[in-house]
């Protein structure tokens, strides 16, 4: 079993990417409209619309980094996205309806109706979304008359904890990369296999951490 506190941390990272997928904004068009930083609701659209189409230019400018480890941890999450959008590609393409269950960006139109029903709160430059069935409101920040979502706060990272979150973003594209690169190779038959390798690794990668964040200095 993972350590507690990395446990926790990877936890909160996945629930953020799942909730993104589950409010991603789908756009009608083929084509998908431009990006919108006016308003928290627009912002928000505009970042799940580029995380659904995998805009990654648009993703970082998207969210909010003060300082330069928070934008880091805004390219490894961006990293995140892009790669699991190459898994989603090379999984559709080899197993084709099944391949569906490895992807995170198969979003359907309606649940934009959330973004557009959810309620802002705007406290001077400050901002909180609340979207229902969404646990916690998404935050925002105003700069240069553009509202952008907070990234620690989306990815659950306190100032201290700013490193681990990054490590774990990172092993996570690395795996979710590799994963992509066997399926179009031939190596996992089915999509189930596929899904297992990859859980494989990035818990065995983050069991490793745990063990090693443990031990005593010498």
């Amino acid at each position: 079993m993972l350590a507690g506190s990395y446990h926790h941390t990877m936890l909160r990272i996945l629930t953020a990417l799942l909730l993104t997928s589950a409010l991603a904004y789908a756009a009608a068009a083929d084509q998908p409209p431009a990006p919108d930083f006016s308003t928290p609701k627009l912002a928000a659209k505009s970042f799940f619309n580029a995380v659904e189409t995998g805009d990654t230019a648009t993703i970082r400018s998207a969210m909010y980094a003060d300082d330069d480890a928070q934008r880091k941890l805004v390219d490894a999450f961006t990293d995140v996205i892009a790669a699991s959008g190459k898994l989603a590609s090379a999984a559709r393409e080899k197993f084709g309806a099944p391949g569906d269950a490895l992807g995170m960006t198969a979003i359907p139109k309606e649940e934009a109706a959330r973004i557009d029903k959810a309620e802002e709160k705007i406290d001077g430059d400050n901002a909180a979304l609340v979207i229902s069935d969404r646990p916690v409101p998404m935050k925002f920040r105003k700069v240069g008359g553009a509202w952008r979502l907070i990234v620690t706060d989306f990815a659950g990272a306190a100032p201290g904890q700013i490193d681990s979150q990054i490590n774990v973003l990172t092993r996570m594209a690395q795996f979710l990369n590799e994963t992509a690169a066997d399926i179009s190779s031939g190596k996992h038959l089915t999509a189930d296999q596929a899904r297992s390798a990859f859980e494989e690794r990035f818990n065995a990668a983050m069991i490793k951490k745990a063990i090693s964040s443990t031990r005593p200095a010498r």
